[in-house]
């Protein structure tokens, strides 16, 4: 039976791992030879004798042949395993489980490794995994399952540093102890060797402070690389900013907001950790990562889903990594940033909706009130609702009311949102606009979510116009009811729709839903694409603050006498005659701005 591509793989990269990089499989002999082309050096059958020249018979049995038996061991034992029974871990197999603990491999061949193993304990009622150890050294998978498992006491084990200590004491005894006997110094001897094979860091660390080179790689962070190549310097660098950056925003915040922060804070902290002392880098991941402007909280925001031990991070990397694409369009990249980023603007995370627009809902808004309650009760709709382009809305406040689009559709010229988002009153002073994700509701039903300023509301408007891809065509979802297209999902181009309008919005049935389709869709898709990785990269804000900008425009807008210079300002009454006068010369002009105010009638809803 011919060696498998699997056993091949894990053979090279093993021999690669102790300075044999090039080990290759031949096809003609269906061997691996530890050097390319050489056949007198070792070569490896699938049975896993080693056939090997005179010079290397000491290579093949005191270094290939432990290897060999340990990738033979976990080949087999990997080949009758069965999947992890959980449905984000089914690359992982179980190699062996016992007492609620497993030990399991995944196979990582594709990115040029071996497999890694974890050991792992069940949840207390085994709907979950947690606590992982991970390693590539297959041996200290194995110690690591048979210690936590119960199946070996700790207790009869030494630690690394222990090793350390008494294999040094040894070797002391044996260079200064003129009183040993020779059975005594071959006995000290035979166990300073057993040592070493037990605990083989300990001889790495020995000499690693002695300078002296090791046949035994070290494990490094960046494996696949220099440990301080240029990209991991780079990513370490971008990392700390990120870190800097975060710490310097937090200094506007109230304690209270603070402490609802509390577990993004500890999200980022504990991936800075993770990424710069825990996490071993392939060069593919840290071309990736570096695509970000800020790789920290990428991973931040994954680990705050799963934030359990720090160990398991290792599966938000993962979930990193094999969304890769998806994460691309939700975070800022840095060719995406071709303009220098705002640092004006401002963007709150993961605040209660209700509770801080509501607070602006009810300063802004002088006539039409009522557009907030159907606002937050469209947000409470898209809260509950699994489509994530829902979800992404952009809302925009002024005293004549609110509008509340969907982001998408607000991009795609001469649809309503759009025309909603860039022709009402577009260029009132006291219009605001800002970008809002939702990203859920709690159990006491509070939506929370993140939002993004748009900054001066004419030039966003313009912004809209601009950047905005053409109207191709639409659909029309009609509902159930008795009509022409009762039930039924129609899709006219629009130029149909335009010149048949009122037929097919009433004649033909109630519209449920209608969907905008962008002429260019690939066009389309980077626009977006764009919108939020530019707003991903504003700075952090403080609900505090966003309040107060809001306040001091309004003040700016509607009051702009109590905002200009003292020396300017009109002394107060001093006496009471006075006082009544400037009361009842308040009163008139109110009565006056009154009856100047012409009265609006909102748009209807859909």
């Amino acid at each position: 039976m011919a060696m498998s591509e699997l056993k091949q793989k894990l053979l090279i990269y093993a021999l690669a791992s102790i300075g044999y990089p090039d080990a290759a499989y031949n096809p003609v002999t269906d061997r691996v030879n530890v050097q390319a082309d050489n056949d007198r050096m070792s070569a490896i059958n699938n049975a896993g004798d080693i056939g090997f020249g005179i010079e290397y018979s000491y290579l093949s049995t005191n270094t290939i042949r432990p290897l060999v038996d340990a990738v033979n061991e976990s080949f087999n034992a990997w080949e009758r395993a069965n999947v992890v029974p959980f449905e984000d871990l089914k690359q992982f197999r179980v190699l062996a489980e016992y007492n609620n603990i497993l030990l399991a491999a995944r196979d990582d061949t594709e990115l040029g490794r071996g497999f890694h193993f974890v050991t792992w304990r069940y949840n207390n009622d085994r709907t979950g995994l947690d606590n992982g150890f991970y390693t590539e050294d297959y041996k200290a998978a194995k110690e690591n399952f048979a210690t936590r498992s119960g199946l070996i006491s700790n207790n009869k084990l030494f630690t690394q540093e222990q090793a350390a200590e008494i294999k040094a004491a040894i070797e002391y005894c044996i260079e200064n102890n003129s009183d040993l006997t020779y059975a005594a110094e071959n006995e000290l001897s035979t166990i300073a060797a057993q040592l070493h094979t037990a605990y083989p860091a300990v001889e790495t660390q020995e000499a690693k402070e002695s300078n002296t080179v090791v046949t035994e790689p070290v494990e490094t962070i960046a494996s696949d690389n220099e440990p301080q190549s240029d990209k991991y310097s780079q990513l370490m660098e971008r990392i700390n900013k990120n870190l800097s950056d975060y710490h310097e925003q937090l200094e506007g915040f109230g304690s209270y907001e603070l402490i609802d922060m509390a577990s993004k804070i500890a999200a980022m902290e504990d991936a800075h950790r993770y990424l710069s002392k825990y996490h071993n880098l392939y060069e593919h991941e840290l071309e990736y990562l570096l695509e970000f402007h800020n790789p920290l909280e990428v991973l931040a925001d994954e680990w705050q889903e799963r934030s359990i031990d720090l160990s398991d991070m290792s599966f938000s990397m993962n979930r990193i990594f094999q969304n890769s694409d998806i994460l691309l369009q939700h975070y800022p990249v840095l060719h995406d940033l071709d303009a220098p980023i705002d640092t004006i603007l401002r963007r709150y995370m993961d605040i209660d909706l209700e509770l801080y627009l509501g607070k602006i809902a009810e300063k802004v808004i002088i006539h039409h009130p009522n557009d907030w309650k159907l606002d937050m009760k469209h947000l409470t709709e898209v809260a509950k609702s699994g489509d994530s382009e829902e979800r992404r809305l952009i809302w925009h406040v002024c005293s004549h009311g609110t509008h509340l689009k969907t982001e998408c559709d607000v991009f795609i010229k001469d649809t309503e949102p759009f025309s909603s988002m860039t022709d009402y009153r577009q260029a009132d002073r006291d219009m605001f606009g800002f970008y809002i994700e939702v990203t859920g509701i709690t159990e006491k039903g509070i939506v929370k979510g993140n939002v993004f300023e748009v900054g001066d509301y004419a030039e966003f408007a313009k912004h809209i116009r601009a950047v905005s891809e053409p109207l191709e065509s639409l659909t029309l979802i009609y509902s159930g009811q008795g009509s022409e297209n009762a039930g039924k999902t129609v899709t006219v181009s629009r130029k149909e729709y335009d010149n048949d309008r009122h037929r097919l919005m009433s004649q033909s049935g109630n519209v449920a839903e209608l969907v905008y389709h962008p002429k260019d869709k690939v066009r389309f898709a980077g626009v977006i694409i764009k919108e939020r990785a530019k707003r991903m990269a504003f700075p952090l804000g403080s609900t505090r603050e966003l309040l107060r900008k809001v306040a001091d425009k309004l003040a700016e807008v509607r009051n702009p006498s109590k905002t200009t210079d003292k020396s300017t300002e009109t002394p107060k009454p001093k006496t009471l005659a006075e006082k009544m006068q400037a009361a009842g010369e308040k009163v008139k002009a109110q009565d006056e701005q009154q009856k100047n105010i012409i009265p609006h009638k909102r748009e209807e809803r859909e």
